[in-house]
């Protein structure tokens, strides 16, 4: 991965995880801004449509390469 590429990562968010308030797995994508390590896991800088987000790049998946 590298800066521009357009990127998708899904994560569980809300509910408790009972049949009536389950969790939801949620699809997001961003482009990536930049990348870092912390404490040896790269950590790409991307922004989606709710601002920076800061996802771990073995959650991500390239969906188009930036040039």
């Amino acid at each position: 991965m590298k800066v521009g590429d357009l990127v998708q990562w899904a994560w569980y968010s809300g509910g408790s995880g009972s049949m009536h308030d389950p969790e939801v797995y949620k699809v997001y994508r961003g482009i990536v801004m930049s990348d870092h390590m912390d404490r040896g896991v790269q950590v790409l800088i991307v922004v989606d449509n709710f601002g920076v987000t800061e996802v771990r790049a073995d959650e991500v998946e390239v969906i188009s390469a930036g040039r």
